[in-house]
This record gives structure tokens, C-alpha cells and sequence, in this order.
């Protein structure tokens, strides 16, 4: 599904350091991806950190370290996807012309490619929404929806 999966320091520090701090099963699960080597840490290059604060001025928000980091991070060559899901970031990324996808892509791709169940989709989107992460309801409603389209890959 991915050649490789790149994340800033800012994100690692939010998701793993805070993240254990607080208890939360992503930290591990991201820290145990960083160890085996399928999620890296990268740092960003300060021309394209410099063009996705432009971009955020000129948007007229300001953004979070570790959402601004992977913004410049998606304006790299090898970078094909920036994955957020902080509506504000995902709209300062399409000004800057970037692909832009959340949670729900990559499990619905996750499903769609045979990687998971969709009952182990919904799980993980339960338990996302257990640790405090927020959708609306038709958007919930909108991916069962959508795992139910998903051929061979039910349960």
C-alpha cells in the first residue's frame, strides 16, 4: 500500500512522547512502527517549513508545530500524501496543492486492500473515538456506508 511513511518530529513528540504520557494505544503502536522501521522520523527541510508558514499566514490561521511540520514535510519530492486530521491543515494543504487524506482513507484503503477486516475498521474507529477523537455522526454513518461497498472484506 505505501513505499514508506514519513512523519516530523513535532508529530512523533505529540503522538509518542505526549501520547504515553497520557496513555494513549497509539503512542505505542506508533513508537512500535518508528522501531521496525515502516514509520520514519524526518526533519523538515526550512525552505519548505518557511513556504507552509506563507501558506498559513496567507490562509490566516495559525497551525501547531506538528501540524505546520507536516505540511512542509508533504511539500518534499518523495512526499505523495499528506495525511491529516485537522481540517485546518488539510484546507492550508490544498492551497499548497497538496493530496490530502484523513483516518478514514487510510483505513478504508487498509480494508479495501485486504489488509484488515471492516470489522476491524470499525474497532479502530471506535476506539479512536473512545481516546476523544471527534467526527460528526453522518461521517461515521458516511464510512460504515462505505465499508459496507467494500467487496470480500466484510464481517
Amino acid at each position: 500500500m505505501h513505499q514508506k511513511v514519513v512523519i516530523p518530529p513535532a508529530v512523533y513528540e505529540e503522538v509518542v512522547v505526549r501520547g504515553s504520557e497520557k496513555g494513549l494505544s497509539d503512542a505505542d503502536e506508533v513508537e512500535r512502527a518508528v522501531g521496525e522501521e515502516w514509520i520514519k522520523v524526518r526533519h523538515v527541510e526550512s525552505k519548505h517549513l518557511d513556504r507552509a508558514l506563507d501558506a498559513e499566514r496567507g490562509f490566516g490561521v495559525e497551525l501547531g508545530t506538528g501540524e505546520r511540520e507536516a505540511l512542509a514535510l508533504a511539500l518534499e519530492p518523495d512526499v505523495d500524501l499528506l495525511l491529516t486530521d485537522d481540517e485546518t491543515a488539510y484546507q492550508v494543504g490544498r492551497t499548497l496543492d497538496l493530496e490530502c487524506r484523513g483516518v478514514l482513507y487510510v483505513l478504508l484503503r487498509f480494508v479495501g486492500e485486504g489488509y484488515i477486516k471492516a470489522s476491524e475498521a470499525r474497532k479502530a474507529l471506535s476506539n479512536m473515538i473512545e481516546d476523544g477523537f471527534w467526527l460528526s455522526p453522518s461521517i461515521v454513518a458516511s464510512f460504515n456506508e462505505a465499508l459496507e461497498k467494500l467487496n470480500g472484506n466484510y464481517a
